[in-house]
């Protein structure tokens, strides 16, 4: 999932789109101590974080969500993504409005290569 949103976030155009651990992309720099999964430079700056059901519940999970939570607050330009696959949403949503987090859902079919 992480390779398909950084590969669709170049093919639509993005100056600079860096990804987490995906061959042919350089590894993001940490932002607030935590590396995101994929930062993409448009317009905006978008910081793409992408879950599990394993790794939602996490405590690293929350550590990082609130690190790019306080960094996108703090920059009118920044944008903070939570890619969860098909059927989480509620779950994440949830999770997100407990911790006061100002970041989007997005559900995808993992699954799909």
């Amino acid at each position: 999932m992480v390779r398909r949103i950084a590969q669709g976030l170049r093919d639509g155009g993005f100056n600079e789109v860096l990804a987490d651990g995906v061959d042919g992309f350089e590894i993001p720099d940490p932002i607030g101590g935590r590396v995101p999964d994929v930062l993409a430079q448009g317009h905006r700056l978008h910081i793409y974080e992408v879950e599990t059901e394993e790794t939602l519940g996490s405590e690293e999970t929350r550590l990082q969500w609130q690190a790019f939570d306080r960094f996108v607050r703090k920059d009118d330009n920044a944008h903070f993504v939570i890619v969860v696959p098909r059927g989480l949403r509620l779950k994440a949503e949830a999770q997100k409005n407990y911790y006061q987090l100002s970041a989007e859902v997005r559900e995808e079919d993992f699954a799909e290569e």
